[in-house]
């Protein structure tokens, strides 16, 4: 499709006021006679004729424009001091989608920085010692998960981090954008979808949200700020992102939605407008076109359901500024919010994204996202070169970025030989299988798991050579099926109270008041050396006979032979079992390494 490769005369798409002028069609008039200078030259019926193929995107121009921006901004940036996450998302945003690889200096001065931002009440404020916002705690979630790296993630304390979220929610299904705030989707959308980037969607976050979304959409189809209140684009986006995270689309008038949606592209520039009666916005190119990748993916239909060409036509030919940086339409300036939404709408318009529906029955709520594939199917208007990279339709940012998040992994993880990765412990070995096995300890993941210790968990090991029965049989195994353990393989394992391996470390220190010492692990540079091969054969007999007698007298001790005999009696089995409350006020970090093995 598209405006300018059609058969239809640009004089019959402009606007026609019906001879009653009002200040809305004047000002649609003058916005569509700057978009038509910039489109005649590349007109079916012009007489020097432009190609459509030979359209750039101007790459290098806008990355220039977007570095100078993390370099320092002018005084109009003062007026944008609350709002500096903000920033930092939209410039970083942009380079990621133009593909732009960030440096180690830069990426290690952004973590700095945002936690500098991070509110000691969770969440991100504006600026440092300001209030935690919803809206910034968004962008710098978004921003740090650009980064891609460990070191982002591990900034984000998840546990304020829910406690703040749950603080903005509302027992209707609203959220508050801050304390004392504003209720609005806008803080529905940001509180969800930083809750589905960390895994922490609870029952308590979510409840009512559905319905308070599905009360603010409007008689026309789309969804205003809360019940009652206009239809709006952005606000469309949010409320349709936040549905999708929740899995309530069904919830939605689907008919009028689409029908509003669609309405909204406009006819003569091929952009969109934000609500009825507007002008076209370059912003709106990712506000309007965002809608339906969400909406394509529970509708029926083949044809996608806006006009991806035209909207790249508008954006290619009528939003680069010559100074670098993208526009608002023809005579604006450029900025870094434009920028970002503008490049974000040309992604959407460019990749054809794919919901793999007959697998989100199976799945949590707020793992949907994962759902989420990029085909290998892209319409670019232009230059080859002008494809951009691929962006999340629910969060917002790449592909490549949302997914580093999520499984908490680096760009490296993404190697030929991710599957042969062994689980994650609290051992580190050494992965080079020509030199002798070395083990140390995982000082990241035991400070993780000590900072879980109140948590409840579920451990399951299925495969644990303790295990003396077999379910499936409903038998008992016999003792002498029990796998041996190597002398030294268990202890290898256990975690002591006090342990370090520097060279001028002491004994295990007592606590001199009696009580357990706090539990302290510390690593040298040298590895702990755990070679099988330096064990003797004396030490592996003698630890054998020890297992094998030690069996046998607990068998005596026990009478495990009567107890087998004799089936223990339900009541007896749990008369003295106490209640356990397993639900945890936050939920436990996923298990990212084994979730990527599998």
């Amino acid at each position: 499709m598209g405006i300018l490769n059609g058969n239809i005369p640009l004089s019959n798409l402009c606007f026609q006021d019906d001879s009653l002028p009002s200040d809305t069609s004047i000002k649609q008039i003058g916005t569509e006679e700057t978009v038509l200078k910039k489109f005649v030259p590349y007109a079916p019926n012009a007489e020097n004729k432009l190609p459509l193929d030979e359209i750039q995107l101007e790459r290098e121009n806008h990355i220039n424009y977007l570095k100078k921006g993390l370099e320092g901004l002018g005084s109009w940036g003062s007026s944008l001091d609350a709002s500096k996450p903000w920033l930092v998302y939209w410039i970083f945003h942009s380079l990621d989608l133009l593909e732009y690889k960030f440096d180690k200096a830069l990426i290690a001065r952004s973590i700095e920085t945002f936690t500098k931002w991070q509110s000691p009440t969770g969440g991100f404020g504006g600026g440092s010692d300001q209030l935690a916002h919803l809206a910034t705690t968004y962008a710098a979630v978004n921003a740090l998960a650009i980064t891609g790296t460990k070191e982002a993630y591990d900034v984000l304390d998840r546990y304020k981090l829910y406690n703040f979220l749950l603080s903005m929610k509302q027992p209707d299904g609203s959220f508050t954008m801050h304390r004392g705030g504003e209720i609005d989707i806008r803080g529905s959308y940001c509180a969800l979808s930083v809750a589905a980037l960390t895994n922490l969607l609870t029952p308590e976050l979510t409840e009512n949200c559905i319905d308070f979304i599905a009360r603010s959409q409007t008689y026309e189809g789309g969804i205003g700020p809360y019940p009652g209140k206009e239809a709006h684009n952005g606000y469309t986006f949010c409320g349709l992102a936040a549905m999708e995270i929740l899995n309530g689309f069904s919830k939605l008038n689907v008919e009028k939605l689409v029908h509003w949606c669609s309405e909204r592209q406009m006819r003569l520039e091929g952009g969109f407008q934000g609500r009825t009666n507007k002008l076209v916005d370059g912003c709106y190119s990712f506000w309007g076109a965002g809608d339906f990748p969400i909406i394509q993916a529970h509708v029926n239909s083949k044809d996608y359901l806006f006009d991806r060409e035209a909207l790249q036509e508008y954006i290619l030919i009528c939003c680069q500024s010559k100074y670098g940086g993208l526009i608002d339409k023809p005579g604006k300036g450029a900025d870094y919010y434009h920028t970002c939404y503008c490049l974000s709408g040309l992604s959407v318009a460019q990749h054809q994204l794919q919901f793999h529906r007959h697998h989100s029955d199976e799945i949590e709520m707020g793992l949907r996202s994962l759902m989420w594939t990029c085909k290998n199917e892209c319409v670019v208007v232009g230059d080859v070169n002008n494809l951009l990279a691929a962006a999340h339709p629910v969060h917002n940012i790449t592909m490549r970025a949302f997914f580093l998040l999520f499984y908490c992994i680096t760009i490296m993880s993404h190697s030929p030989n991710l599957s042969a990765r062994p689980a994650k412990g609290i051992l580190k070995k050494n992965k080079n299988p020509g030199e002798p096995t070395r083990l140390r300890w995982d000082e990241a993941n035991l400070e993780l798991t000590e900072s879980q210790k109140d948590s409840t968990m579920k451990v399951d090991e299925p495969k644990t050579p303790y295990v003396r029965y077999n379910p499936e049989t409903d038998e008992v195994l016999n003792l002498n099926e029990i796998p041996e353990i190597a002398y030294g393989e268990g202890s290898a394992r256990c975690e002591p109270d006090e342990f370090t391996l520097d060279d001028d470390a002491g004994s295990s220190k007592s606590s001199v008041d009696g009580q357990k010492p706090r539990r302290r692990v510390s690593v040298s540079d040298d590895d702990w050396d755990m070679d099988e091969d330096e064990k003797t054969e004396e030490e592996e007999e003698e630890a054998r006979k020890k297992h094998e007698e030690f069996l046998r007298k607990r068998a005596n001790h026990y009478h495990m032979g009567g107890a087998l005999r004799h089936p223990v009696d339900d009541n007896e089995e749990t008369a003295n079992v106490p209640e356990t409350n397993e639900s945890t006020s936050v939920p436990a970090l996923p298990n990212h390494d084994s979730a990527m093995n599998d």
